[in-house]
Formats: C-alpha cells, sequence, structure tokens
C-alpha cells in the first residue's frame, strides 16, 4: 500500500511538472495591453525554443524559452529582447524587461489560425500564391532551397495609390518597395559587407502573384543573374499547407520555362 502511495506521488509530481513545463509549447497571436489591431506570433517547440513570427516570409526569429528563469529571450537590435510570462489557461501575458513593453495573447490552433496570413501580414504587396496542382503530370519539380537566399516581391501594391511610389514599380526587397537600380546596390553592399563571398548570396527566391505575366518574372530574373544571383527560385505554397510545418516549396526557373506569353497561373495549368 505504501509503495503505491508513493508511485502515485510520483506520477502526481512529474505529471504536474510535465504540465508546468508544457504550457508555453504551441502557437499564440499577441498583440501590445492596449492595441486591438495588428499581432505578431510566437511559437514554443519542445520546450525550449521559440519563435517570433514563425511564418513570416523575413522576419522570422528564433530566441530561447528558459523555463527554470521563466523567461523568453531573443534577439534584438539593440540586445537582447527579455520578457517573463504568465499562463492562465489559453491565454498569456508577456511583460517586457527594460521597457520594451507589454503584451497579451491567446493560444491558437488550426481552427483560428491561418499560416498563410501569418506569413503575408507584414508584406506591401498583393499576393495570390500560385500552387502546384493536384494529380498532374507536371514538369516542375519542387524543392527545398538550401543555405543562404534574398527573397523579393514581385506584384501589385496593396495600397495602389501610394503618393510616395511611382506607379511602376512593382518589386520589393527586406519589406519594401524598390527599383532594380536599388535591388542591385543592395546586392553590392551587402557583398561589400561579407568580404565578397558571392556564395552566401547567390540564390533569390520570388514571391510572385500567380496573375504576373511571365515576361516580367523571366526579366527580373535575368535582372538578377546580372547582380551575381545563380539560382531564382519561384514560391509556390502547399497544398493543404496550414497541416504543414514548411508551407512554401520551390521550383528553379530555367532558360526556357517562361518564354511564352500568358500569365503565371495560365503556365502552372497548362503543366
Amino acid at each position: 500500500m505504501k509503495n503505491i502511495f508513493i508511485l502515485t506521488s510520483i506520477c502526481l509530481l512529474f505529471g504536474c511538472e510535465l504540465a508546468m513545463n508544457k504550457e508555453l509549447e504551441g502557437h499564440w497571436h499577441l498583440n501590445y495591453h492596449r492595441a486591438s489591431e495588428g499581432y505578431f506570433t510566437l511559437d514554443v517547440i519542445n520546450d525550449s525554443i521559440g519563435y517570433l513570427d514563425m511564418y513570416s516570409l523575413e522576419f522570422k526569429t528564433q530566441g530561447e524559452y528558459l523555463k527554470t528563469k521563466g523567461l523568453l529571450l531573443f534577439p534584438g537590435d539593440c540586445g537582447s529582447r527579455r520578457f517573463s510570462y504568465k499562463v492562465k489557461g489559453d491565454h498569456i501575458y508577456l511583460k517586457g524587461i527594460e521597457g520594451l513593453g507589454d503584451f497579451v495573447g491567446k493560444r491558437c490552433d488550426s481552427n483560428c489560425c491561418d499560416k498563410l496570413e501569418d506569413a503575408l501580414k507584414y508584406i506591401k504587396f498583393e499576393i495570390d500564391f500560385p500552387q502546384i496542382l493536384k494529380n498532374r503530370k507536371g514538369t516542375a519539380i519542387t524543392e527545398e532551397i538550401a543555405g543562404n537566399f534574398e527573397t523579393l516581391y514581385l506584384g501589385d501594391l496593396k495600397m495602389k495609390h501610394d503618393p510616395f511610389l511611382f506607379s511602376d514599380v512593382r518589386i520589393g526587397i527586406k519589406g519594401e518597395v524598390v527599383d532594380l537600380e536599388a535591388i542591385e546596390f543592395w546586392f553590392k553592399f551587402k557583398r561589400e559587407n561579407e568580404g565578397g563571398e558571392r556564395k552566401t548570396i547567390n540564390k533569390a527566391r520570388l514571391i510572385v502573384d500567380k496573375f504576373v505575366d511571365l515576361y516580367e518574372i523571366n526579366q527580373l530574373r535575368n535582372d538578377l543573374t546580372k547582380f551575381g544571383i545563380d539560382s531564382v527560385y519561384l514560391t509556390y505554397l502547399k497544398n493543404e499547407y496550414n497541416s504543414q510545418e514548411e508551407i512554401f516549396e520551390y521550383v528553379l526557373i530555367k532558360d526556357e520555362m517562361f518564354a511564352q506569353e500568358m500569365k503565371l497561373y495560365q503556365w502552372i495549368e497548362s503543366l
């Protein structure tokens, strides 16, 4: 009887500790505690790794979850961003240390969250992603992009009448709307600051609206090649993406792919 009591006590103790350790695991939507609009996401994985905006196209930030100290740590431009936290059920309160602000949030599973919405919420372009159609004998081979790469956007702007932009500017990099001259300057600047090591920035992925003309994609790809980018990939949204950890797949753009006069979605349908 005594052994049963001890065994039960141990199970209760470790079961309680496990529950406490797992309290932050999952996907959270947070905003400033004084604001009702706009949000960012927090993901805690394997009880130790934290991500801010995990599905963001450019702003994913990896940090640490120090459960023994009750802290979340993330790198930032002005040093580490540190937060203490309190969890009550499916609600969380993050208190910024060193005047970083406080945040409130709610645990958000697949029933209340769209990973694509999380990915696009900072983007200034209207992007309707192309998808590899099911049950087709396509010639496009999807793959992962290994190593470092730059992300560029091509499509119409969400704010079509921005007075500070020229109407024909439809390209973006690093969250900004730019022209080709600025893109060339960016690659030159980055290469100089990385000691001229071309191998670290010789790939690019294009985030392209499926209604864009093929010749625009081909022109941008050719320009990037002139800037020292050897491999340019087209980004597709995976089918049933909400149930997958990585929501995008990629196709390497080759010389013969976009020789036709049609829009991207029409080319995909012709595969």
